[in-house]
């Protein structure tokens, strides 16, 4: 284990960053923390921004965790808020702060995050124009949001499609601007994106997909927007831009670490980041400002959500103490990146590839879709869930799920299997449990598998 006098420095207070200084403390790390962030607030929970627009949680505060930042201060670590890192230097082991303060570090962490991507268009400085990134950007759309009668949203990801159901549901015309040929495009195969968008509709989104924004109108403060293919303009007093993000590697890349060709931190199987060609032993990056290899394809992607970034933290602290697993190695296969939403009251889950993505990487999978219930059809309150699944050479490589409860835990057996690369025809030797009040038999899984190989 790794001197309790060696200094670490974590950039980034976000659910990276601060998950690498919680498993320090509990790996028993009391000294020689210091935590730098931009932001003054408390840290926060990204992935709650659009349930409070939509009233769910009630305030913005909400999703702040000052508990968390105040009990990392009482455990020792030196948390520096308000502070920007302008220079990161390698070599003398050394980062400089926006007041010129020099900080020495043993070993050095990179957790920058994302930025949004913001197509340059004409209009896109007006006023009542937002991105949905951080706390901030929350806090302004939150401000003015009683005033907005008419909203234009960019971008049918998880944050547009997200935001654009929250809205409606305040009772305000909502349009969906999403230039690909269906919404959830990087999670979901059109037939079952088909039935989040008749969700989307039913509770009053006006969907436009396949069609891009040309221009943002108005004096000073956004009055419609224009849309290629549409005759008319679009009445707006809010345009929330949700067209994706980039990692946040500026900072990174002036020190000359490698970046990759998505524009995230080229790691390794330790989070250890690359800089002439060579890992280097004391730094590391993890997070949103990261490129992960996907398992399924090889290829590099980038996978900003929580779940990663915890599990990177784990490796990451490890790696500082002392304490990793030679098994560990096998990370470099890459993951089984999964996704897991909620719109408009539909659970959405993903995991590994869609047929879009396994046909770039040359992959021609099998597919079967097919529905189950979430308990047995005499119980009251069963739901639909809608499964589909893609294989490969006898073992699971894509699984897409959407229903009212309970993907989320088809959704994480189903990682596992794809992680694991478990063969389908094992699958069904494994006892499963069963009670009336919580499944159906066969499962909606199982109905699935049993509809691939038949």
């Amino acid at each position: 284990m790794s001197s309790d006098r060696e200094k670490v420095v974590i950039i980034g207070a976000g659910i990276a960053g601060r998950n690498v200084a919680r498993e320090l403390l509990g790996r028993g790390k009391s000294t020689g923390i210091t935590l730098i962030k931009k932001e003054k607030h408390a840290s926060y929970s990204p992935c709650g921004l659009p349930y409070v627009l939509s009233g769910e949680i009630k305030r913005p505060e909400d999703v702040l965790f000052p508990n968390f930042d105040r009990k990392l201060e009482k455990s020792g670590v030196d948390v520096k808020a308000g502070v920007e890192v302008k220079k990161i230097d390698p070599e003398g082991k050394k980062v400089f702060t926006g007041d010129e303060e020099a900080l020495s570090y043993d070993h050095l962490v990179i957790a920058t995050g994302r930025k949004p991507a913001v197509p340059p268009l004409p209009g896109i400085e007006k006023e009542g124009v937002h991105t949905l990134s951080n706390y901030e950007d929350l806090v302004r759309i939150y401000d003015e949001i009683d005033k907005v009668k008419k909203v234009v949203v960019v971008g049918a990801g998880f944050i547009g499609c997200e935001t654009a159901s929250a809205l409606v549901s305040r009772g305000m015309e909502t349009v969906l601007v999403e230039i690909k040929p269906h919404i959830l495009p990087l999670i979901l195969d059109e037939s079952m994106a088909s039935l989040v968008e008749d969700k989307l509709t039913s509770a009053g989104v006006r969907l436009l997909t396949g069609k891009k924004l040309s221009r943002i109108e108005g004096e000073g403060r956004v009055k419609s927007v224009f849309v290629e293919g549409e005759e008319s303009s679009i009445p707006a007093d809010l345009v929330v831009v949700a067209a994706g993000i980039r990692p946040d590697t500026a900072l990174a890349e002036t020190a000359g670490l490698e970046i990759g060709k998505l524009g995230g931190l080229l790691t390794d199987y330790l989070q250890r980041v690359k800089k002439d060609g060579k890992f280097l032993p004391d730094v590391y990056a993890l997070g949103d400002c990261v490129e992960v290899k996907d398992r399924m394809t090889g290829k590099e992607t980038l996978y900003p959500l929580t779940d990663m970034a915890i599990v990177q933290a784990r490796v990451v602290a490890a790696a500082i103490t002392g304490d990793t697993d030679p098994s560990w190695q096998k990370r470099e296969g890459g993951e089984a990146c999964s996704s897991l939403t909620v719109v408009g009251g539909l659970e959405i889950g993903s995991v590994g590839v869609t047929t879009i993505t396994a046909e770039k990487a040359q992959i021609t999978p099998r597919q079967v879709r097919t529905r189950g219930l979430t308990r047995e059809v005499y119980f009251p309150g069963v739901k639909k869930t809608h499964i589909k699944l893609l294989a490969h050479e006898d073992c699971l490589i894509g699984a897409q799920i959407i229903g009212e409860e309970n993907v989320r835990e088809v959704l994480n057996e189903v990682s596992v299997l794809i992680h694991d690369k478990v063969k389908i025809g094992d699958i069904f030797l494994r006892t499963r449990s069963y009670t009336p009040p919580l499944s159906a038999s066969p499962d909606v899984l199982m109905r699935a598998l049993e509809k691939l190989i038949s």
